[in-house]
């Protein structure tokens, strides 16, 4: 994934993406649901995401996922080691790992 992307999940089965490893304080990128597999975006070492007062679990072991084939996301990389991301905004209800 590359920072300022937007990116369509439209596929029967699910699409897994990647948390750039090299992003800096305020990249950010979209993710749109629109096939019915949905989508899953995976962390790297060290790598974490907040959303709605929780957050994932830190390293390649925390997820963030759709439940819903039209959900959408908004991540921000809020730190400059591009390991924090926060979710600006979404649409729908997220499974947090």
């Amino acid at each position: 994934m590359e920072a300022m992307g937007a990116y369509l999940a439209y596929s029967d089965s699910q699409i897994v993406f990647q948390l750039p490893t090299d992003s800096m304080f305020g990249d950010s990128f979209l993710i749109v649901g629109l096939g019915a597999g949905g989508w899953t975006i995976q962390q790297n070492d060290g790598q974490t995401i907040f959303y709605n007062g929780s957050q994932t679990t830190v390293g390649s072991s925390g997820s963030l996922s759709s439940t819903n084939f039209t959900d959408v996301v908004e991540f921000f990389c809020s730190t400059n080691d591009g390991n924090t991301y926060s979710i600006t905004s979404s649409e729908g209800t997220l499974t947090i790992v």
